[in-house]
């Protein structure tokens, strides 16, 4: 049966959505030798980027602020369409509970606008449950992808009262996606884990709008915690590799500190 569904899995190759064609087999992935990204290019694009952002406001004769900060993603994806083979066979779909970390740093160009330009590091993903009790032909119970990404996160802040201090929050990103993996579990209870990443845009853009708070100071140093909703923006998938595509959407809560 299994070899028979891996070649079913070939004939629905071009109908199964992305996260979704996975119930017979992983005969679909496509092997690719793995292509690591150039991280010493990466890196020089970052540092001409920033600069452009930074020396235009000649950032040493300014006061401005050091930070990082820690948070979790309450995370899903939203498919372009779903065929019309699929709804039987997927059972729901889960958000997933993933990290993210950043560095920053923050100034104030104008009265009550504050710029903070940072680099994130995060994941993204779903998991998918299959009614593989309903369908005797499928041999998994269900998948997740993971997306790990480095973004850089223009963040502008609006201050909306000093004491208490409360802000908004708005400001688009742009990410690079570092790695990509899919990990299925089979109705025996086994696991597999394989890379999907050539088969995805190494770009990912997506914007942010939310709430913000310094919620005590420590010496010189301001807490804070924020709360975000980051709307994907382009298709996560490269359009030959997919039968339908995806957009990520992320709700992020983060607390970190201001030096």
């Amino acid at each position: 049966m299994i070899a028979t569904g891996a070649k079913i899995a070939g004939a629905v190759w071009q109908h199964a959505p992305p996260g979704q064609l996975m119930p017979y087999s992983l005969g679909w992935l496509k092997k690719e030798k793995i292509m690591y990204p150039n991280f010493k290019k990466m890196i020089i694009y970052i540092i001409l980027f920033s600069s452009l952002i930074i020396n235009p406001f000649k950032l040493e004769a300014i006061d401005y602020r050091k930070g990082v900060s820690f948070g979790i993603n309450s995370t899903w994806f939203v498919y372009n369409d779903t065929p019309d083979l699929w709804p039987g066979l997927w059972q729901e779909e889960k958000n997933r509970i993933l990290l993210s970390g950043s560095i920053f740093f923050e100034y104030s160009p104008f009265s009550k606008i504050f710029f903070c330009p940072s680099f994130r590091f995060i994941q993204l993903g779903n998991k998918i449950n299959f009614d593989y009790e309903n369908n005797p032909i499928l041999v998994e119970k269900g998948f997740q992808i993971t997306l790990t990404y480095l973004t850089l996160f223009l963040k502008i802040d609006y201050e909306v009262l000093s004491k208490p201090n409360f802000y908004f929050i708005i400001g688009p990103e742009m990410g690079y996606l570092l790695k990509s993996s899919v990990k299925t579990t089979y109705i025996d209870d086994t696991e597999r884990k394989e890379s999907i990443t050539n088969a995805l845009n190494r770009f990912h853009f997506s914007g942010a709008i939310g709430i913000g708070s310094e919620i005590f100071d420590f010496n010189d140093d301001k807490i804070f915690v924020e709360f975000l909703y980051f709307h994907g923006i382009n298709n996560v998938g490269k359009e030959s590799d997919w039968a339908t595509n995806w957009k990520t959407r992320e709700i992020n809560l983060s607390a970190g500190i201001k030096f």
